[in-house]
């Protein structure tokens, strides 16, 4: 009767989510828990940031997960936001050229190296680092050297329109944290 009719049955091939989808739903879902457990315990005796934040202390105490888990934390919902349109624009470039197996490789090389970098550079001043910026900053590397010649646009400040090619943002950025290193990180 009405399954007889082709468009009455469910044939049509499900897709699974990418894993682009699993690393958003699973930041997003991390930084709600992280302000669940914030608020829920305040300033009570159980401290939920430092278990998952990178830091000596972290590692003092055995909590090695950190390394890999830091990513998925971030301080303020603005970060959360940025780190995740970025994430999101580039990653969905690079998905069809990678692939989603290469694609989580290159999330966990770029987190791992991330917090390796950062810890080397910071042991003996301690502090914690939490936010997915090292998992941004691996895509738009190998987006930089994929594509050095396409147009990208985007708005400064969500007003001003800018045309310009990737390799010309990886060279300033590259600049930048050059900068921060010798200025900031190393005499600190």
């Amino acid at each position: 009767m009405l399954y007889d009719r082709p468009y009455m049955r469910n044939e049509y091939p499900r897709e699974k989510p990418s894993f682009l989808v699993w690393l958003l739903s699973a930041t997003i879902a991390g930084f709600i828990l992280q302000k669940i457990f914030s608020v829920w315990v305040g300033a009570g005796s159980f401290e939920f940031e430092p278990m998952v934040a990178l830091s000596a202390a972290a590692l003092r105490h055995g909590y090695v997960w950190t390394l890999l888990t830091y990513p998925l934390f971030h301080r303020d919902i603005l970060h959360l936001l940025v780190v995740l349109l970025g994430v999101y624009f580039v990653g969905r470039e690079l998905r069809p050229h990678l692939g989603d197996r290469r694609l989580a490789w290159l999330t966990l090389a770029s987190v791992v190296t991330g917090g390796l970098t950062w810890f080397a550079l910071t042991f003996a001043r301690g502090g914690d680092v939490v936010g997915a910026t090292t998992i941004l900053c691996g895509y738009f590397i190998v987006f930089a050297c994929l594509f050095p010649n396409r147009e990208i646009s985007f708005l400064v400040f969500f007003v001003l329109p800018v045309t310009t090619r990737p390799k010309y943002i990886a060279w300033i950025a590259l600049g930048i944290e050059g900068c921060g290193l010798l200025f900031s990180e190393l005499p600190g």
